[in-house]
């Protein structure tokens, strides 16, 4: 019985820490697109990019999530060939991925 307790335990960890990596590149998608966007979006993708990384600081710490935005911040431009003119294919790959996220951080109060 504990060591079912155990394992559940570590599930729980485990989806907590997908989901704090998951607002976390979001989080660097967003504010990359809040500078590859028009000004009518920027807003949102900011406000977006603050709500993910501040879930993701609560979720793992500061330490790791500022690891783990710079490591995709990294990824998104070596996907974009370090050309804004085709952020398009971050878009392809983090805009469904992170359109939850988009909506809960600009939904009305």
């Amino acid at each position: 019985m504990l060591l079912a307790c155990l394992s559940l335990g570590a599930l729980q960890v485990s989806a907590s820490d997908e989901t704090a990596e998951q607002h976390v590149d979001c989080s660097a998608y967003f504010f990359m697109a809040a500078n590859a966007k028009g000004m009518a979006e920027f807003n949102a993708y900011y406000a977006a990019g603050e709500y993910g990384y501040n879930t993701g600081v609560r979720e793992v710490g500061e330490a790791a999530a500022l690891a783990r935005f710079n490591l995709t911040t990294n990824a998104i431009t070596e996907l974009i060939g370090r050309k804004w003119i085709d952020f398009q294919k971050a878009d392809d790959k983090y805009g469904v991925v992170c359109a939850d996220i988009l909506r809960e951080a600009n939904k009305p109060d």
